[in-house]
């Protein structure tokens, strides 16, 4: 028997209609979900487990589970992927990790804010700094903060982390592409959210 993991989204007011309507006495989101698939058993589709996770639960385990989950399923298929956050590394960031304020389509706004900040020595072009993301917990009141430098074929992204209190660094882009900068921003963000100082 091959064994399939799904995604399944639950609809608490339809299962409670649906509930009164047909006289069953549990509209909760385990009985429901075990009652329906029921219907599935003469297709050969059986329900082996139900755990319910929630990204937005109160219950910082059952959002550790969500994030199993949705690691899973976005990384199934790579060729090698990256090992998902331990438990601890998880708790450590949802209680202590920094906050993003903006995303990476951030990369747009840097792009056209350019001439309004100070020219560096060569003449060149930069934005003024930017707050991209605040401290919690322990790192609470300490801010990651960006100015994006043009050069002649590319952008320096300078990047001030005191949330890690990591040294300044000047992260390059090879082109002055908005779609590369869209990834460098992407991919600065994950790492720092995920608790990594720059290296």
């Amino acid at each position: 028997m091959r064994r399939l993991f799904a995604e399944i989204n639950f609809d608490e007011k339809v299962a409670s209609r649906n509930a009164e309507t047909n006289g069953y006495d549990d509209d909760g989101p385990t009985g429901t979900v075990e009652r329906e698939f029921g219907w599935l058993e003469q297709s050969g589709i059986t329900l082996a487990n139900v755990v319910l996770a929630d990204a937005d639960d109160s219950d910082l385990w059952s959002r550790y589970l969500y994030y199993l989950m949705g690691w899973a399923m976005k990384r199934g298929y790579d060729d090698e992927p990256e090992s998902p956050l331990s438990w601890e590394q998880y708790k450590k960031r949802e209680e202590c990790g920094p906050v993003a304020l903006v995303g990476p389509r951030f990369a747009r706004t840097l792009i056209e804010d350019l001439g309004s900040g100070t020219p560096t020595d060569s003449g060149d072009r930069t934005t003024k700094y930017d707050v991209i993301m605040v401290g919690r917990g322990t790192n609470d009141g300490r801010f990651v903060q960006v100015s994006l430098v043009e050069h002649d074929d590319y952008y320096d992204l300078h990047v001030i982390d005191d949330v890690n209190m990591s040294p300044c660094k000047l992260i390059p882009t090879k082109t002055k592409s908005e779609d590369e900068l869209y990834d460098l921003l992407k991919k600065l963000l994950s790492t720092l959210e995920r608790g990594e100082g720059l290296v």
